[in-house]
Formats: structure tokens, sequence, C-alpha cells
């Protein structure tokens, strides 16, 4: 499966049934049924590249609010669970400032911001005021690292089993007594497991807006284009995706307004009616 058609995540938090996740390989949001695997596509995350990948990768829930926390990305991004709304909050000096989330610490009513590189300041976001302030890269912040606060999935044997590929990158939950959860890596795949059965089962992820996604991909395709994200070896986008983006450009207007819009946004709004029906 080419990364554009997968739908995945390295990690989610879970409300009212609900699974909430930033896709792995492009820039969307997702919300997907667990008991079902019912999916709808939420749009995109303002302020990022549509084609990039690991925009995000620590997430938790607060006070009804999910907080998907920048990993390659350079924005915090928070959606409101209550009125649907989504905030971004910029981590970064500028917006040609290469900043790239190492850790990310949560203590009280901050989170503060690791980079990987050299030379950078620590950025640190008050929950309260939403302000992003700098700390020198010697502090030592003190609080919960996200990265090391999650659950030890109890059958790592069946995962080497069943080959998962990537497998070491993405999480599992527990949200049901015995009952873990994760996604598939490599495809649109709810994975599923009971503790004590010798299998794990993999729930197809239906999206149920899915012309609104097509639609939306052929955004990022086209993104990754003008990226120059092309290779006859890499999924991110073949030579033959690209042959074919050359044979329909003359006719191709994926938004219908000539592409001068954010689709991401359209279908926030386009869609607001079937999300409010899922919840």
């Amino acid at each position: 499966m080419k990364d554009f058609e997968r739908i995945c995540c390295q990690n989610f938090v879970e409300a009212n049934g609900y699974a909430y996740f930033s896709n792995w390989f492009y820039n969307g949001m997702f919300m997907v049924e667990i008991e079902t695997g019912r999916t709808i596509f939420l749009g995109d995350f303002g302020g990022e590249k549509s084609c990039g990948i690991r925009i995000h990768e620590e997430i938790f829930l607060k006070n009804e609010k999910i907080y998907f926390c920048p990993g390659r990305g350079g924005h915090v991004h928070i959606y409101d669970l209550e009125d649907h709304s989504m905030k971004s909050i910029s981590i970064r000096k500028n917006s040609t400032e290469f900043f790239v989330t190492a850790n990310v610490i949560l203590k009280d009513e901050h989170i503060y911001f690791i980079p990987k590189q050299e030379g950078i300041s620590i950025r640190k976001l008050d929950l309260k005021s939403l302000n992003v302030s700098e700390e020198s890269k010697s502090f030592k912040p003190q609080g919960m690292i996200l990265a090391e606060n999650k659950e030890v999935f109890p059958a790592l044997w069946l995962v080497e089993k069943e080959q998962i590929e990537l497998a070491d990158f993405f999480s599992w939950k527990q949200l049901y007594h015995k009952m873990w959860y994760s996604f598939l890596p490599t495809g649109r795949w709810l994975l599923k497991y009971a503790e004590g059965k010798n299998e794990i089962e993999k729930v197809p992820l239906i999206v149920l807006n899915e012309a609104a996604l097509k639609n939306y991909l052929c955004y990022v395709r086209e993104e990754a284009l003008r990226e120059k994200i092309i290779s006859e070896k890499s999924n991110r986008l073949n030579i033959q995706d690209y042959l074919e983006y050359i044979m329909r450009k003359d006719n191709f207007k994926y938004d219908g307004l000539n592409g001068s819009c954010r689709v991401g946004l359209r279908v926030w709004e386009s869609f607001s009616d079937t999300f409010q029906r899922a919840l």
C-alpha cells in the first residue's frame, strides 16, 4: 500500500468510544469508532504541509481537549471535543526554523518540547494562556515524559509472529479490561487483542466520507509533486502517480475552485454534520 493511502498513527487517544489521531504518513486527522472500524476524515492540521510525514509524535487528552504534540511539525494543535474547534500554536520562532521534537514533557499546566538539534532552545507552552516561551538547552524540566509513560503490550511475541512492519514505532493502548488496541502501520486496519488469546484481530477501517478523503489526497499528491517527493522505489509517490497526474492535470479541479482554498478546511466544514451524527 502506498503511503498516501494509509490510515494509521503512532499513538491515539480514546473518547466516548472513538479513537482520535494524527495520520502518520500525511497531514490528516481521523476519528475511528473502536468497535466497528467506521472512520471519518476530519480534515487537515493548519500550518503544516499536507504531504508531511510524522507531523505529530505524542498525543494526550486533558479537560476534554486533545493535544497533538509536534514531531516533525511546527505546531501544537488542540482539538476541543465539546465544540469541535481546533487551535494551532506555533512553537517555532519562524516558519523556516528547523525544530524537530525529541521529547515532550508534561508538568502541571505546561508542556515542554525538547529539540533534537544542538544549540536550539527548549520551548514551553502554557496550557492556560497558550503562550510559548523559551528555556535554555541546559534547562532540565521535570515532569512526565510522554514517550516513557505508555503501557507495555503483553504479547510482543504475537507482533513478531505477525511480522508487523514498523511495529516498534507504534503504541498499543488498553482501553477496556484486558482489551488492547492499535493501528496497523502498513494499511487501513484497527488491531485488537484480548489477553489470553493467541491471535491479533484485524478490523478494516471503513471511511464514511471516502469521496472527501480522495479529493483531499489529490491535493496531497499535487503538493508532494511540488516538493519533488518522487521515486521509483519510494512508496511516497511513484512514477506512475506522476504520469497519471500529468495526464489529468488540465482537467483537474480538486476543490471546484481551481485550488484557491484549503481542501482540509472545506472538508472540516462540509462534514460537520457527519461528525455530529457519528458522535
